[in-house]
């Protein structure tokens, strides 16, 4: 998976949060959850119009240490 990431997307694709979108909740016992807005940018077309799209990333707070669990991106 990581290979397929490197090869078709890294360096093609910029990914750019929109400000003042980002929203954290605590989950007890757990960690949090993110939810918030992006868009993604295809590098070989700088004029192709973009949308934001939401994603939620899910953290877990273990030993002192914030570990993403789970994105999803709604694009």
């Amino acid at each position: 998976m990581l290979s397929s990431i490197k090869k078709n997307i890294c360096g093609k694709v910029t990914r750019t949060l929109m400000e003042g979108s980002i929203e954290v909740y605590p989950i007890k016992d757990y960690g949090a959850v993110e939810i918030g807005f992006h868009k993604f940018y295809n590098n070989e077309e700088p004029n192709a119009i973009s949308q934001p799209v939401k994603f939620i990333i899910v953290w877990k707070n273990e030993n002192d240490k914030w570990l993403i669990t789970k994105v999803i991106s709604l694009h």
